[in-house]
């Protein structure tokens, strides 16, 4: 078997203040090979909590970090390409920078199915446990990935 492996490299920094008061930024590192696509991603969490108490109101900061290993197997085709049925895996771990590190894990397996070039739609499985309780989804995701560079004309 002959694997050819590639290594995509790019640190993109996101920062999203949204409702819920929070940002984060990550730095996704990729690999992919002839049969298999590798993805490691880690966000770094800055929260801001509104705790609403009888006496008065006060924002409560932290941080955590999420650490994400997925892989996509093509299943049809050597590549994931269009028309191509595949399998997806991943773990997310997210850790406090507090006295109780251990926040939640989300364990995720899935079958998608690659209907063009930019969008996909997968049926899967999601474990998430949350201190000690574990509960079970199941879950229909529709992606698709926006191109947004600059074209240059040619």
């Amino acid at each position: 078997m002959d694997c050819k492996l590639k290594i995509l490299l790019s640190v993109t920094i996101y920062v999203v203040v949204s409702c819920g008061n929070f940002a984060f930024s990550q730095s996704p590192l990729g690999a992919t090979g002839s049969w298999f696509m590798f993805f490691n991603q880690t966000r770094l969490h800055e929260k801001w909590s509104l705790h609403t108490e009888a006496q008065y109101r006060s924002f409560k900061y932290l941080n955590r970090i999420r650490y994400m290993l997925r892989t996509t197997i093509p299943l049809n085709k050597k590549v994931i390409e269009k028309n191509t049925l595949f399998l997806s895996f991943y773990d997310e771990v997210f850790i406090h920078f507090s006295s109780l590190p251990f926040d939640r894990n989300r364990l995720y397996a899935a079958i998608g199915y690659q209907a063009i070039p930019k969008s996909n739609v997968q049926l899967g499985y999601l474990a998430q446990t949350v201190n000690t309780t574990t509960k079970h989804y199941l879950q229909i995701s529709f992606f698709y990935n926006l191109d947004l560079r600059k074209k240059v004309a040619g």
